[in-house]
């Protein structure tokens, strides 16, 4: 009787912990690198094509995409050393293996996102960040 409740314990937990608000805000912390390669346009004028990799850590140490692992192909117009125009995707994946999709766009290394998909929890997700 006792190992028959603590398997439905268990069961709960892992559900309860798989579903993410409807709604809400998170902040966190990202460490990434790029690789790619730079083309000369002009006179003080590149234009990189490339990877951006990252690491994702929220803040409350949980949640909403904490220790998610990105890879983001991308481009970047940079004139006079100033990003004037950057885009591109990312697809993330959590712990689980569950994966969230966004497109970004920006410049001067400002910017927004759209999440457009993902699988597992992320099933359906839609918003701007």
């Amino acid at each position: 009787m006792v190992l028959g409740t603590v398997a439905l314990v268990l069961l709960v937990g892992v559900t309860a912990e798989a579903q993410l608000p409807k709604q809400g805000t998170y902040t966190g912390k990202l460490g990434w690198w790029a690789v790619g390669n730079v083309t000369e346009i002009g006179k003080n004028h590149i234009f990189w094509t490339g990877e951006f990799g990252a690491q994702f850590f929220n803040d409350a140490a949980t949640g909403f995409m904490d220790g998610m692992s990105l890879r983001c192909p991308a481009v970047n117009d940079v004139v006079d050393g100033v990003s004037v125009s950057a885009h591109g995707y990312c697809v993330g994946t959590d712990k689980d293996g569950d994966k969230l999709v966004y497109v970004w766009q920006g410049e001067k290394f400002v910017g927004t996102f759209q999440f457009t998909g993902g699988t597992g929890k992320y099933t359906g997700i839609k918003g701007n960040n």
